[in-house]
């Protein structure tokens, strides 16, 4: 009992000096973290005014919390030293390599930190790769469940509701959108972030009308100062007043764009900018400053494209998940260990085993340094093929915007209808020639892919005819020339189809197409609802006479189409090129 009692006196005297250390080493760390965040601080002060002493900060941040074992100040400075490099230096690569070891700190310490690292990967994304941008913004959401109500869950839903907007998703944008219209700690200009998205949805969906308001009550909020903020909303208001044909407008708030983009780093944003500034000037009839604009959109755009095809980035993103494999293997193989002795006869046995697999070692060395070389030699050639695909389609697009410019000076209506049908189909040509420079498959053409952008370009440039086509492609990988061949065929059908196929009191203008393989042969069906008849002069133009060409040209027979007169039903087979 004495003894007991000893001992709980003992504990009683010491636990004070316990209870000490603790609250010292939590107050400290407490303080470390305090300062690492203004370090971060500062850097995100001077991102706001797109200074390269963001880097300076960032950097500094860093190193303190690595000196000091903080892993807040860690997350939260490797963030935004990430946002510096793809916001001001346009370095996706880089980007992502700092986003991922955050994401990775994070999640072993400060899960609530998570939700923001991934939405700066939804951002990222939207510039090229919209279903990651989808991917990485449902992400962002899932782990903003444990911030729900702070600005954190704010961010993921209005950037997975801009992401799902970009992929024309627009039910699901809508319910995201609204979603963060409900949140309570909005302020206006945030509300406003989320009505541009809506209006811009309006304006895809050729609701320009209804558009124009929102656009309107958003640069509001500028008070015609021309702020750097504001640019992308101008941009969007005068693409949807030359839609509408606001001269007025246009003509108000152009100057304002200018000034705001003056002091603008982001690629992207400059993009958008140039993009506005030709569409402008092709509507204003100034086809000098129309070219002019046109030339910076295309030097921006390739820049963009040499930033993000970095195969870093993809790279990086394949390193992080295999990462956390490898991490979970190690983990396994560190709860096995080797017998602590081993007899000299197995001793032996090792030493000839490792003599043995050392010879095996040289042997495949050699082996992967030809594999290696190969591999070069394959990167060369694939470098080769995009960069000759890229100069191809940027050859289409002058040319394509040669011809606009000519369609808009020429006062005859029989030259502007040729020129237009000439434009139509340089643009099936870039459309081809973009999937083959911007994705990996290089050997052959994906058609479905193809036919689907292909499909989205022809409406978009009849956007006002409120035409519906219904396109069912199977996916498969065809040969250059067979997919130049059938893209040029779904053009002249479909402008037949809406120059030609419904009179002016036709309602529903759908048509249907329908491409599928049966075996080893390719089965095409093109045909729409409209009840005009085919005349001497439909027969007789050069659409007509370049569909038979077509037709000849994949040595395709014909079947009997009953649907309408400008109809195709054909069969061919699958050519090697």
């Amino acid at each position: 009992m004495i003894a007991t009692n000893n001992i709980a006196l003992k504990f009683l005297k010491t636990f004070p000096i316990i209870l000490f250390f603790l609250t010292s080493a939590y107050s400290q760390n407490k303080q470390i973290d305090s300062i690492a965040k203004s370090i971060s601080n500062k850097a995100w002060n001077s991102y706001e005014i797109q200074s390269d002493s963001t880097l300076y900060f960032a950097n500094k941040g860093i190193e303190y919390s690595k000196k000091n074992n903080s892993t807040l100040g860690r997350v939260l400075n490797l963030e935004i030293k990430g946002i510096y490099f793809e916001e001001i230096k346009n370095d996706f690569k880089t980007a992502s390599e700092l986003y991922f070891k955050a994401i990775e700190i994070a999640e072993k310490n400060h899960p609530k930190l998570v939700s923001s690292l991934y939405n700066n990967l939804c951002i990222m994304f939207m510039s090229t790769d919209y279903e990651k941008a989808v991917f990485y913004g449902k992400k962002a959401v899932a782990n903003s469940k444990i911030i729900k109500g702070q600005r954190d869950e704010a961010k993921a839903y209005v950037n997975l509701g801009i992401a799902q907007s970009l992929l024309k998703k627009y039910d699901e944008a809508f319910e995201t959108l609204n979603y963060f219209l409900g949140l309570k700690i909005l302020n206006q200009y945030e509300k406003n972030l989320a009505n541009l998205r809506i209006a811009k949805n309006y304006g895809e969906q050729g609701l320009f009308d209804k558009a124009q308001p929102l656009f309107l009550k958003i640069v509001e909020l500028d008070s015609l100062k021309g702020q750097r903020e504001y640019v992308l909303d101008y941009v969007q208001l005068i693409e949807n007043s030359i839609k509408l044909k606001d001269l007025e407008i246009i003509k108000k708030y152009t100057p304002l764009l200018i000034k705001c983009n003056a002091t603008e780093k982001n690629l992207e944003v400059k993009k958008g900018f140039y993009e506005t500034m030709t569409n402008i000037s092709i509507f204003l009839n100034q086809p000098k400053k129309a070219l002019e604009h046109q030339t910076q959109l295309l030097k921006i755009k390739d820049s963009i494209n040499t930033n993000f095809y970095n195969k870093g980035v993809v790279e990086l993103e394949t390193k992080y998940q295999t990462k956390k494999k490898e991490e979970k293997i190690a983990e396994e193989q560190s709860k096995r260990k080797l017998w602590s002795y081993i007899s000299i006869l197995a001793f032996v046995i090792l030493s000839i085993v490792v003599i043995l697999l050392y010879k095996n070692s040289q042997k495949r060395k050699q082996l992967n340094t030809n594999k290696i070389e190969l591999e070069k030699l394959l990167s060369q050639r694939n470098m080769l093929l995009k960069e000759t695909h890229h100069r191809v389609k940027n050859s289409f697009q002058m040319v394509s915007s040669l011809l606009q410019l000519q369609a808009q000076g020429s006062k005859a209506e029989a030259a502007v209808t040729a020129l237009d049908n000439a434009v139509q189909r340089v643009n099936s040509m870039i459309v081809l020639h973009q999937q083959l420079y911007a994705k990996d498959k290089l050997l052959g053409v994906d058609l479905k892919v193809y036919i689907t952008d292909l499909v989205n370009e022809i409406l978009g440039s009849y956007s006002s005819e409120n035409i519906k086509i219904n396109n069912k492609v199977d996916s498969t990988i065809l040969d250059i020339d067979t997919a130049t061949s059938i893209g040029l065929l779904v053009n002249e059908l479909a402008t037949n189809s809406i120059k030609y196929a419904w009179d002016s009191a036709s309602k529903e203008k759908n048509i249907t197409l329908n491409i599928y393989q049966k075996n080893d042969t390719f089965h095409f069906t093109m045909f729409d609802n409209g009840t005009s008849k085919k005349t001497n002069n439909t027969k007789q133009n050069y659409g007509s006479e370049l569909i038979e060409i077509l037709i000849e040209r994949l040595e395709a027979e014909k079947q009997t189409q009953s649907e309408n007169d400008f109809g195709v039903n054909i069969t061919f087979k699958k050519q090697n090129g």
